[in-house]
């Protein structure tokens, strides 16, 4: 972080989240968010697990994706996901989900085939 503000190097990415911190279905339908905090904490301690393992989902800033912060959250939270391994300062910050149409797409690449889809 610099001077408080976060930065792309601050990111644990997507990839590295469900592959470090291992989000966990919480329902049979297989959900990964709760809806609420208590629903999340209800599901982690029945796992024998603690708050520090609760992350809460907001709408990210500048496009559709969304982060993950350790612990409730308060503003633009979609949901909260609960993992096999605790978070462990309270200062992480993971994608949760990245808006691929945003990661580099320019609406004026030539390389684009406008044609029409397969099978049309």
């Amino acid at each position: 972080m610099t001077n408080g503000a976060i930065t792309q190097d601050d990111l644990i990415s997507e990839n590295d989240f469900d592959e470090q911190y291992k989000p966990m279905r919480q329902t049979k339908a297989g959900d990964m968010l709760s809806p609420d905090y208590r629903g999340a904490q209800a599901f982690a301690e029945s796992q024998g697990l603690n708050e520090k393992h609760i992350w809460s989902v907001r709408h990210g800033d500048e496009d559709d994706s969304m982060v993950a912060d350790p612990g409730p959250g308060t503003v633009n939270v979609a949901g909260y996901v609960v993992t096999e391994k605790a978070w462990e300062t309270g200062d992480e910050i993971a994608v949760y989900f990245e808006d691929d149409m945003d990661m580099g797409m320019d609406e004026d690449d030539d390389d684009l085939d406008e044609g029409p889809a397969p099978g049309m």
